[in-house]
Formats: C-alpha cells, sequence, structure tokens
C-alpha cells in the first residue's frame, strides 16, 4: 500500500485506494472536458497502483495527479487537475512539485499541455518537444473523403492481431514512441474493449497500426458518440490514410446515428503528411496541445506520427 506523500496539517496528498477514488479523479477529467474512454483509469491504476494521487485539503478531494509509469525509468503524467474554486492558491504547485520529486533523479517524465500552461512547466524544467492539433471529425466526412483512396500497394491491413506478433507490434511502437512500453500497450490493445489494425507489408514486417476507443460522454453537455484514435503510426501517409479509413468504416458500421458520430483526432503539427491529412479531412478545430518532456526522456519519431493521443 503506498503511503502518504509530505503534506501540511490542512493539505494532504494521499494515495488512490478505492474505486471512489479513481472515479473521483475521472470525473475531474470528463468536467474539463478532456478525452477519457472507459478503461483509461483502471489500466494506469493496474500499471502504476502508487502513483494515482488525490490532493485533500482539511480532508475534502481538492484534485488529483495520476502517473502512468511507462517502464521503470519513465513517468507520463496523464492528468494533474485541481478544482477550479482550488486554484491560484498554491496547491497545485505543491502536489505537482512533491509527486515529481518521489519519482527520483533517474526517472524522466513527459506530459501533454495546453499551451497556455506550457510556460508553468517551462519553469519547472520541462522543455517543448512538439505539438499536436486536435479536431473533431465527422466519421461520415472521413469515411466519404478517404472512399476513393489509392490502391496500396505490398501492404494489407488486418484487424485480426492473432496474425500479429505482438513482439514485433511492440517493437515497432516503441521504435515511434521513443520508450519501450510493452506491458501498457498489452492492455491498451487487449484488456480496454478498443479495436485495433495493423498494416503489414509483403515480407510480413509491420509498417504501421492504429488503435480506436469510445469515450465516455457528458451527455449533458454532448450527444455525439465520440472515437479517440490513439496512436496512428505510420511509415508514410498512404498506409496513414488506409488506417484511418478502416477505423471510419467501422465506426459507420457500430453506430446507427453516423450523423452524431465524430472522430477526436489529435494530429502532430511536425508531420507534414499529418498536416497535409488535417486540412484535407476539414474538421473541427478544438485546441493545441504541446509534448513537453524532462531530462533524459527519449524523442517520439514524429515523422511516423500521424494521429496521436498520449495514453
Amino acid at each position: 500500500m503506498a503511503s502518504k506523500l509530505p503534506s501540511s496539517e490542512s493539505f494532504s496528498i494521499e494515495p488512490a485506494e478505492s474505486p471512489t477514488d479513481v472515479q473521483y479523479a475521472a470525473g475531474l477529467v470528463l468536467k474539463e472536458e478532456w478525452h477519457i474512454a472507459e478503461y483509461d483509469f483502471p489500466i494506469i491504476k493496474s500499471l502504476s497502483p502508487d502513483r494515482f494521487y488525490i490532493a485533500k485539503l482539511k480532508g475534502r478531494n481538492i484534485g488529483c495527479l495520476v502517473i502512468l509509469m511507462v517502464n521503470p525509468n519513465h513517468a507520463y503524467i496523464h492528468s494533474f487537475i485541481i478544482e477550479e474554486g482550488y486554484r491560484g492558491r498554491g496547491y497545485g504547485t505543491r502536489l505537482f512539485d512533491v509527486v515529481l520529486a518521489s519519482l527520483g533523479p533517474s526517472c524522466s517524465v513527459t506530459l501533454d499541455s495546453v499551451e497556455n500552461m506550457a510556460p508553468y512547466y517551462e519553469q519547472r524544467g520541462f522543455k517543448r518537444f512538439w505539438t499536436a492539433d486536435l479536431y473533431n471529425c465527422s466519421v461520415t466526412a472521413v469515411s466519404h473523403y478517404l472512399s476513393k483512396l489509392e490502391e496500396l500497394p505490398h501492404v494489407h491491413i488486418t484487424a485480426s492481431l492473432e496474425e500479429i506478433s505482438f513482439d514485433a507490434l511492440a517493437a515497432y511502437d516503441d521504435s515511434v514512441s521513443g520508450e519501450p512500453r510493452s506491458s501498457w500497450l498489452k492492455k491498451w490493445i487487449f484488456e480496454s474493449d478498443g479495436s485495433s489494425w495493423v498494416a503489414v507489408d509483403k515480407t510480413g514486417k509491420i509498417v504501421g497500426y492504429t488503435v480506436c476507443h469510445a469515450l465516455l460522454t457528458d451527455t449533458l453537455k454532448s450527444e455525439k458518440k465520440r472515437y479517440r484514435i490513439s496512436p496512428l503510426f505510420a511509415n508514410d501517409l498512404l498506409t496513414a490514410k488506409h488506417l484511418l479509413k478502416a477505423v471510419a468504416d467501422y465506426c459507420l458500421a457500430k453506430e446507427e446515428r453516423a450523423d452524431y458520430t465524430v472522430l477526436c483526432l489529435q494530429f502532430a503539427t511536425t508531420n507534414p503528411g499529418a498536416l497535409n491529412l488535417c486540412r484535407e479531412l476539414k474538421g473541427e478545430f478544438k485546441e493545441t496541445f504541446v509534448k513537453m518532456y524532462s531530462e533524459g526522456a527519449k524523442e517520439q519519431d514524429t515523422s511516423r506520427t500521424y494521429v496521436y493521443y498520449p495514453y
């Protein structure tokens, strides 16, 4: 069992021990209108049971900081939220600094920030990797646009993962993401109620893959069904388009009201092919995220990163 982190008499940082704590953190994420799927937090909790923190003030929950240990030497900050009424009073900074200090100097850290928060993280030693623009795209429009794609020579797309060596898929993912993360990837694909597609060339070599999850939706704010693609890695733009088409066709077949179905796509802006695809799909721009890293973190291969929504 994890122990409390250093705190003051009225402010404490405590490990999330109960399902209620996890539900509280998920509720904060939904309130911020961030993207979360049903299995996101259970997967993180199973991989990083001692890195799921709740901030309390006089015993009342006021925020959370959720960390995914991607591997023993690398952490990803998944969620860092202080309730609106408690912001600007130093609680978030105390939560952030104490938790990061507990990781130790040998652990590198990455996170995704909205643009206006990036200076806050830069003051704490983080540097910018690259940016990604989030768009909501109608699944009907995506499927229609990609309906007349040219053939993909010598490559086939499969959703039958029993045909694929998981070790080979994990190796491909590592080569793009920069960090070994096979334990996470296995749960992301096989234990998350998601759907996956892999692109394989005629020699059996993996040249791309993607995973799609249905998102939890605050029905008071939106009746639309949303799907998140994360990630979409591919060796070239045409392969990326065919993988995206497979996702769009799947969603069209699954949903009765296709006009109420949206693909949430976060395009890597440092990849010219991803930017081109983004412009062609003509989705609704939502916001820009900044990928940030601490000293020692490995760089991601953005030339093969088309759509990316972290963990």
